[in-house]
């Protein structure tokens, strides 16, 4: 019993070292006719070419390369990534906007090609740099595609900013609906640069933030704080309104009720401000009337002129005249 365990394990052993002693000689002789092996990593692919051409991508694993004929020409990141893209400018209702959006993606030359081996070849000549120009591309376009669609669905019921934008507004629904169109559109053009959204993610394209101008904001915001008072206070007139807006935002209440009066059908005739720049008093004409003008500064009396008065080059133009002859 024990002897046939011992010839069973003599067994084992002397095929395990058989086939050490093979690997051996096999890597000895892939060596000597010019072959070295690469490993590649899980999320890696090596670009290969053969005398200068394209030849194929290889990876993950083991990879058998000529080391006469075959050059890495590059490699390439085939793991899922999170990227950060910014695009725009695209006008909702006339309005401008952008946005910073996150987006997983993955890129896979051989999925995309299939088994179209020109199609792998074109795809694998780009640089990251250059897809990640293309992919830039690709989201704008789809963009530009899916925007006016929205605009079109949405109907207007006012004109302030806001209203303008409300159909972009991350969480709204139909900027869910603009969203869920553009990955729907990227899902068909980014295969044609080798690059797949990655839909295994929870949220493979998100918002992280709307993009406006100032002005545009600021407008917004304006607009925003008035409805909010209107509502707070609906009997208090629109210029208490806006002298109560001045007040939040740190604006002198002086200089808005000067705008407010001189917009209201009269003429701002002095505005009186001192040192500090702040409006002190202002006086504001009825429209139509013509401010009256300033009275003249008096001037001094003029002094009569003494040889003082004259210079050196007023003496020498000047011509001696003869003096008067007196009367007899």
């Amino acid at each position: 019993m024990l002897e046939g365990i011992g010839n069973v394990l003599l067994t084992v052993f002397g095929t395990l070292i058989v086939v050490g002693i093979i690997g051996i000689v096999g890597i000895m002789l892939l060596k000597l006719f010019g072959t070295q092996v690469e490993e590649v990593e899980e999320e890696k692919r090596l670009v290969i070419y053969r005398l200068g051409r394209f030849h194929d991508v290889v990876g993950p694993g083991l990879v058998i390369l000529n080391r006469y004929l075959d050059r890495v020409k590059r490699e390439i990141t085939a793991r899922s990534e999170l990227k950060e893209y910014t695009v725009g400018t695209y006008f909702m209702h006339g309005t401008p906007f952008g946005y910073v959006l996150s987006f997983w993606r993955r890129v896979d030359l051989k999925e995309a090609a299939g088994n179209d081996r020109e199609k792998l070849r074109s795809l694998a000549m780009y640089t990251d740099d250059e897809r990640e120009a293309q992919m830039r591309g690709k989201l704008h376009e789809a963009f530009m595609k899916c925007v006016p669609i929205i605009e079109r669905s949405h109907k207007l019921i006012g004109d302030s900013v806001g209203e303008k934008l409300y159909p972009v507004l991350p969480g709204v629904p139909e900027c869910d609906r603009l969203m869920a169109m553009v990955l729907a559109e990227l899902q068909q053009t980014l295969p044609t640069i080798g690059v797949f959204p990655d839909m295994r993610q929870s949220s493979v394209l998100t918002i992280k933030s709307l993009i406006v101008s100032p002005e545009i904001m600021a407008g917004f915001s304006d607009a925003r704080s008035m409805s909010f008072l209107r509502q707070q206070f609906p009997d208090l007139s629109d210029e208490m309104l806006l002298h109560a807006i001045s007040l939040q935002k740190g604006y002198n209440p002086h200089m808005t009720r000067l705008y407010i009066e001189g917009s209201g059908g009269a003429a701002v005739s002095t505005v009186r401000i001192d040192e500090d720049g702040d409006v002190q008093d202002v006086r504001v004409a009825p429209a139509g009337v013509q401010a009256a003008a300033a009275p003249a500064k008096p001037q001094p009396a003029s002094s009569p002129l003494t040889d003082d008065d004259l210079t050196e080059s007023d003496w020498k133009v000047l011509k001696p005249t003869p003096r008067a002859a007196s009367g007899g």
